[in-house]
């Protein structure tokens, strides 16, 4: 009788571990996206006001990839990773254009932190010519997502990756990650100024 008792104590603490640990995992929608939308005051739709730079229509439109240079910190600046933009992941017909991202650039399917997105420094949106897409010269800067945007989504992120509060990830997802347009010489100015 000693014997079918502890048997049935063991069986009954195994399924309590094993159901606080499946009501502790911390799961994300694998199809939630990110949003990469213009900053307050970029113009829209129309270039009649700034012939210098892309309305926020036409980024979106000719974005080809999210170029990620190294971690904020480091001393160098190389690019530590591109992706890209396909026709699916471009919003051109809501009234604030915008792209996507998948939420497994942050937080993947099985929970996990992902930092080379999140944690990044001087992130670009670049079109270039798809028969030439590692060619420099072929390629032109569109936008810039300010540093300062990365560093409040990261720490938004991270507290709420914490708290495993998955409400608050979906309204980093949608709400954080913002561009503002620039060219390739006022991004080189910029990250002159930013390296000083």
């Amino acid at each position: 009788m000693k014997k079918l008792f502890f048997i049935l104590l063991l069986a009954v603490t195994a399924f309590s571990c094993a159901k606080e640990e499946t009501d502790s995992t911390f799961k994300i929608d694998p199809l939630a996206k990110i949003s990469i939308k213009p900053a307050a005051g970029t113009i829209l739709r129309s270039l009649e006001t700034d012939t210098t730079h892309l309305s926020a229509l036409e980024i979106v439109k000719r974005a080809s990839v999210l170029q990620i240079f190294n971690k904020f910190g480091s001393n160098q600046d190389s690019v530590i990773g591109e992706r890209g933009f396909d026709v699916t992941q471009k919003d051109t017909i809501s009234s604030i254009p915008k792209l996507y991202m998948n939420c497994y650039d942050i937080i993947n399917e099985d929970g996990s932190y992902v930092s080379d997105f999140i944690e990044a420094k001087n992130i670009l949106l670049i079109h270039y010519n798809p028969l030439k897409p590692y060619d420099a010269s072929m390629r032109d800067t569109l936008a810039y997502i300010p540093n300062s945007v990365m560093r409040s989504a990261e720490a938004a992120i991270k507290i709420a990756y914490a708290d495993k509060d998955t409400a608050s990830c979906y309204q980093v997802f949608n709400e954080a990650f913002t561009f503002i347009p620039i060219t390739g010489a006022e991004y080189k100015i910029l990250k002159d100024l930013n390296q000083q």
